[in-house]
């Protein structure tokens, strides 16, 4: 956080170097190693300069960014009159402020390139006008909503992720009561509080610091919906992609747990009576799979599809469209001054769906004859609260992906039926590489006796090792919140896990390496199921305490599960000796580490089509096959 992303590669650099002089020292009176010695101290001296200079004056520069189409950052520079004006590092990424020079009226807000957040300019004169807010008019949608409120309706309001501070302007604009903001990245927070003169005026302060009625929270928002005790008129998300990766491989930081089964279900619970949940969405194909996901939590809370339909509307075209979700029944009143109110301001499409008005069909011929059939309303939607069809035939009769997302599998963004196509390319990518390097050397060890069972063995570690770490480091990514504070605790904990329990297995069984191979396996295929499961229960009871508490309760779980997985390699590697094939370790390593790449791969497409707890129990499967393979395979002498 406090010295950046370049100070900090640095830094690590300067560490391997004093890492090598462990092994330096002890040839020190060789003949030529105090040259080589006085060299590596040198360069780390070198090194250590350069990072205390660069810490000081930054002569360096910061990390460029690169030219990829598919980050937001990259399109806002190269195709608008733009530049970065500062850039911050955190555990949660990299965050870059950027200004347009030809239009002073929005700065946008980015984090790792991607997912921009608007900062607009703000005098902070507050009126119950859109005239100088020209934002509104460019996100009318987003505030049509709020047209619509009574003043017992606008109490209070939840914002999740408020960036760079949008939704916040249109609560204040709006005259909401009180106003959460919640945002998991304090960078965000930090700037629009550091910028409070062009956010909020010299006069009257910054939306983040001096408005009274505004409480600007940093923390995950289910890890805050969840320990909070209040109730909102208003819970509102807008576009609630929080990506610290988006590399086609980073699955496993992308996703969130905003827009799941589980999170409608929250939300729902903390409204008012006359509370409602505001969602803005990339596309219709989002809106459809919210719709579903929605009926999926009501139906849960014991609302059917009729009951659950007369609770939700939409608005907007197919780009930016919104869901509205409330608490109590759309009354018929209340669905005639919305569909009014729509059609006033142009926002009434063949994406829209508002409970109670009867759909309009208009069927128009055409030159060649045809008949063209025209909808005012999405007839999907409209047949769906009619009972003419349920949920499962909506999800059937559409080509994207609008299957209820849940926590077990939270891939909201990502509708691409089936295997999404980048996993896969890699998936097929990561098969051949492990064929290379499995088949060639077949046909000289084949005749070994022993060598298939060692061959599966070191096949089976890979791969279940890396499908297990993958799901423990999704299922506790929900309750640490930031993703690469769970990607370090969790590494950190099963790693010294397994070196304590790589280093101790000698001692275990000693001179029974079958023996400690089929026990250890087996305990971890029954400790990594059971611990998978209890998490929820465990992390539910302390979801309260602070982020510090649950890193150490977090490694308490799994140093123990690491310090099992630590002795099956170690003692594969002493098996091969005991077998005389002591020559195929380098191999056998070869085939451990392509296993563990086509492992993470597998826990990617697992996770994405079935859950993450199905990628959890085949990762424990090929441990349970290995502790069978060796319990009741034939030894050869």
């Amino acid at each position: 956080n406090k010295f950046g992303g370049v100070n900090i590669v640095l830094f690590i650099s300067i560490l391997g170097l004093i890492a090598s002089f462990l092994f330096l020292k002890r040839d020190n009176i060789r003949k030529g190693s105090l040259k080589i010695f006085a060299t590596v101290v040198g360069v780390a001296l070198f090194s250590i300069i350069l990072l205390v200079t660069n810490i000081s004056f930054g002569f360096l520069g910061e990390i460029p960014t690169r030219n990829d189409p598919l980050k937001e950052l990259s399109s806002a520079l190269n195709n608008y009159n733009s530049e970065i004006i500062e850039t911050r590092w955190s555990t949660f990424g990299r965050v870059d402020l950027v200004k347009f020079l030809d239009d002073d009226k929005s700065m946008y807000l980015f984090i790792d390139g991607a997912a921009g957040t608007e900062m607009n300019k703000f005098d902070g004169n507050i009126k119950n006008t859109y005239d100088n807010m020209e934002f509104l008019e460019n996100h009318l949608t987003g505030a049509f909503p709020f047209l619509l409120l009574k003043e017992n309706e606008k109490n209070n309001m939840l914002i999740i992720g408020p960036g760079g501070g949008r939704e916040v302007l249109l609560g204040l604009v709006n005259k909401v009561g009180n106003i959460t903001a919640v945002e998991v990245n304090k960078d965000f927070v930090d700037i629009v509080k550091d910028y409070k003169n062009y956010n909020g005026g010299i006069y009257n302060g910054g939306i983040y610091t001096d408005f009274k009625n505004v409480d600007v929270i940093v923390r995950e928002g289910r890890d805050f919906i969840r320990n909070t005790k209040d109730k909102f008129d208003i819970i509102m998300l807008t576009i609630p992609v929080t990506k610290s990766s988006r590399s086609i491989e980073g699955y496993a930081l992308t996703e969130n747990y905003l827009l799941t089964v589980e999170s409608i279900k929250d939300y729902f619970n903390h409204l008012t009576e006359e509370g409602r949940i505001i969602v803005a969405l990339h596309n219709s194909a989002e809106t459809m799979r919210f719709v579903t996901t929605s009926l999926e939590a009501l139906e849960r809370l014991g609302l059917d599809n009729k009951a659950a339909m007369e609770r939700i509307y939409t608005v907007g075209e197919e780009m930016m469209p919104l869901v509205v979700l409330k608490k109590n029944p759309f009354t018929i009143e209340e669905s005639n001054e919305i569909h009014d109110s729509m059609h006033s301001l142009g926002l009434d499409t063949a994406q829209t769906y508002i409970p109670h008005i009867e759909q309009q069909i208009q069927n128009v011929k055409q030159e060649d004859g045809t008949t063209m059939t025209y909808y005012m309303f999405n007839n999907s939607l409209v047949d769906l609260s009619k009972g003419k069809i349920n949920t499962k035939d909506l999800v059937k009769s559409v080509y994207f992906n609008i299957k209820p997302v849940t926590d077990d599998r939270p891939f909201f963004f990502d509708n691409q039926p089936g295997i999404p196509n980048n996993l896969v390319s890699l998936l097929l990518f990561a098969l051949l590489v492990n064929l290379c390097v499995i088949i060639p050397p077949i046909k000289s060890w084949k005749a070994q006796k022993n060598f298939t069972k060692l061959m599966l063995l070191f096949l089976f570690l890979g791969a279940g090792f890396m499908m297990i770490e993958i799901s423990f480091f999704q299922k506790l990514t929900f309750y640490l919140g930031s993703p690469t504070i769970s990607l370090a605790i969790i590494l950190t904990s099963l790693l010294a896990g397994m070196g304590i329990g790589s280093f101790t297995s000698r001692k275990i069984y000693d001179g029974q390496n079958i023996k400690k191979l089929v026990l250890s396996s087996f305990l971890i295929f029954i400790i990594a199921t059971g611990l998978f499961f209890t998490i929820p229960f465990i992390m539910n009871s302390f979801s309260q305490t602070s982020i510090l508490n649950k890193s150490m309760i977090t490694s308490l779980l799994l140093i123990p599960l690491g310090f099992i997985l630590g002795i099956p390699f170690p003692t594969g590697i002493n098996l091969t000796k005991e077998m005389g094939l002591e020559s195929s370790v380098p191999w056998l390593y070869g085939i451990n580490g392509t296993m563990s790449v086509l492992g993470s791969v597998l826990a990617l497409t697992i996770s994405t089509t079935l859950g993450f707890t199905a990628s959890l129990i085949l990762g424990t499967l090929c441990y349970l096959a290995i502790a069978l393979i060796f319990k009741f395979g034939k030894q050869a002498n």
